[in-house]
């Protein structure tokens, strides 16, 4: 028998040829991940371990994109990247190095076999890059990431711009422990329709659960998601409207909890701008045995017009703008996220979350609500948002009895939500 220490297999494995496909539909497309590993498995014959290692990879080097480019622009001699396709195999093998902390010889020898099937003449390039690039990957992440925000950002594969903004928002100790719960796998959370007990599983037994969710026994939901939802509970009567349904998740929750304090649904309006959102919202209601809300496709921005128009009320109890955002509170869930945000879009994003809180106000009944809510954890969509309505003349008569809910994201933590409830005074508009 040859002895294990000679062995060469001179073929890629299944699993790194499989990631690297996904790797670069996400680059040539602009693809989300997720969605492209679920695709990919459908046909796959490989094994549960492979699979797994499969979506490690993927995600992976989604989630570390950005600090990956850096560290091979590095170890690159004329400083520019390679093209597109041997960039990916680059990516592939210097995230396995640098965060599976991989023995060079495995990621190498793998990277290059994939470089003689992929583009044969780049083998002998990909092969001194990356033995190159193992050279100066002894002094990574290039100071001491518990003093330099800097080589926190390289060692949690953070922009640097976003690492920054996260140490002023958070503090800098909340800001690494931020950083690297985001690297880690989300906990997996259930919500018991019979009585809305949260319940944490091991992400590995979720199959075992399938059935029961699509009986609607238990539905797939963030801890955080559940007590926005609780927040948010309507008062018994009159209206209540919800402005970024989604699939409706948060609809379900709150209904829910609606049958089990009044025993029964309350008068639900939804409003969804994205259409691929809206199409499994009135089925997901029905699953979970609710009477679908009214649900209208349409921009918020234009609710004085869809009033006008007589397809919603004039006035409501209660309303929740659930506001589109960073998704910083989510990016366990969405790895390639923290590399196509920029500080622009935070901006654009907080600017149309507080229009959203003004269109919305007049249309709050006396004594009435609105829940503010995001999945960032950056002041400048939340708290600022919301000092911003109240200041204004929009939020005049409204207060904020509660304290904001912000549950911090540590490693082994639900997600990162933000919600603020403001009540409509009349005595205070007085």
């Amino acid at each position: 028998m040859t002895p294990l220490k000679n062995r060469r297999t001179n073929t890629a494995t299944e699993a790194r040829r499989l990631a690297l496909n996904i790797i670069s539909a996400m680059r040539s497309r602009s693809a989300f991940v997720n969605p492209l590993i679920e695709r990919s498995m459908i046909d796959s014959k490989l094994s549960y371990s492979d699979r797994a290692f499969v979506v490690q990879l993927a995600r992976g080097v989604a989630a570390t994109s950005g600090e990956l480019d850096i560290i091979i622009k590095r170890a690159c001699r004329r400083g520019t990247l390679p093209e597109p396709r041997v960039h990916d195999i680059l990516r592939l093998a210097t995230y396995e190095l640098v965060y599976l902390h991989k023995e060079p010889f495995i990621p190498i020898h793998q990277a290059v076999e994939l470089a003689r099937e992929q583009a044969s003449y780049a083998a002998p390039f990909v092969n001194a890059v990356l033995r190159q690039l193992v050279r100066e990957l002894e002094e990574f992440p290039w100071g001491d990431p518990k003093t330099s925000v800097e080589a926190a950002a390289h060692l949690y594969a953070f922009p640097q711009w976003l690492a920054q903004r996260l140490v002023s928002d958070l503090g800098d100790a909340a800001a690494r422990s931020f950083m690297e719960a985001s690297n880690q796998p989300a906990p997996v959370y259930f919500a018991n329709m019979l009585d809305l007990s949260c319940v944490l599983i091991d992400s590995r037994e979720l199959p075992r659960y399938k059935t029961r969710v699509d009986a609607g026994e238990l539905i797939v939901a963030d801890a955080s998601t559940q007590e926005v939802a609780r927040i948010a509970l309507p008062l018994p009567d009159g209206s209540f409207l919800e402005v970024g349904s989604g699939r409706g998740t948060k609809t379900i929750l709150i209904q829910r909890a609606a049958v089990l304090a009044y025993g029964r649904q309350t008068r639900q309006y939804a409003l969804e701008k994205a259409a691929s959102k809206q199409m499994r919202f009135e089925a997901r209601l029905r699953q979970y045995g609710l009477e679908p809300p009214v649900s209208i496709r349409a921009d918020v921005l234009n609710l004085g017009e869809i009033i006008a128009a007589g397809k919603l009320p004039r006035s409501y109890r209660g309303a929740l703008i659930d506001a589109p955002c960073s998704n910083t509170g989510t990016l366990r869930r969405h790895p390639e996220a923290r590399w196509r945000l920029t500080s622009e879009a935070v901006t654009q994003m907080a600017e149309q979350g507080l229009a959203m809180l003004r269109v919305v106000a007049p249309h709050i009944e006396k004594d009435g609500f609105v829940v503010y809510s995001t999945c960032s954890v950056l002041v400048e969509e939340n708290e600022q948002v919301v000092e911003a309505f109240l200041a204004s003349e929009a939020g005049r008569g409204f207060s904020r009895p509660e304290p904001f809910f912000r549950p911090m994201l540590t490693p082994g933590s639900p997600d990162a939500h933000f919600a603020a409830k403001l009540i409509r005074d009349e005595q205070k508009e007085k």
